[in-house]
């Protein structure tokens, strides 16, 4: 039976004697697609693939320490959006099994699309840089010039955040956006 191209929902085949059954599926996937919230435990580590009961849902919530960096596999063949919630406390580089990915660093929200080959990065501000919340400029991770890192500690005095003026593993940060005393 034919599916959706993107995200593989089947479509109802005008023969079908029972229509609903196959609309109601469909309805239900398309919620999860849109809506749907994966708890997924990452404390084994390594490469996670994702099963077809796990890809479709639009929130990835990453818990468990894995003791270190490990691999989250969606599938390349599903065009799709995801948001990607690393409480993991390691670094979880999203990414197809033969294409490349994007890492989510622990303690950030990122979102992401699988564009049928590549997982891309995806923010509202410039699909090129990266936005990312934290209590200090980033020490670990690949950063490009121009990625930019707000203070979730701002206070009188401080700064607004950090930039990334020398692209790089770890980045070169300089503080910007100084907050009145």
């Amino acid at each position: 039976m034919p599916t959706s191209p993107d995200l593989g929902i089947t479509h109802v085949d005008p023969a079908q004697s029972q229509k609903a059954t196959t609309v109601n599926a469909a309805i239900d996937s398309l919620d999860q697609a849109i809506a749907g919230d994966l708890e997924l435990d990452c404390s084994a580590g390594g490469t996670i693939t994702l099963t077809s009961a796990q890809w479709i849902n639009m929130v990835l919530h990453l818990i468990g320490a894995s003791g270190g960096a490990f691999n989250i596999v969606v599938p390349a063949a599903n065009k799709k959006l995801y948001l990607v919630d690393n409480a993991s406390g390691q670094t979880a580089t999203v990414k197809t099994a033969s294409g490349t990915g994007i890492a989510v660093l622990p303690g950030t929200v990122q979102f992401v699309r699988c564009d049928g080959t590549n997982v891309v990065s995806v923010n509202a501000v410039s699909t090129s840089n990266h936005l990312t919340w934290g209590a200090a400029a980033p020490a670990s991770g690949t950063w490009a010039q121009g990625d930019v890192c707000f203070n979730t500690g701002a206070v009188a005095g401080g700064n607004a955040g950090w930039i990334c003026v020398v692209a790089g593993t770890s980045g070169t940060w300089k503080p910007f956006g100084p907050i009145a005393a």
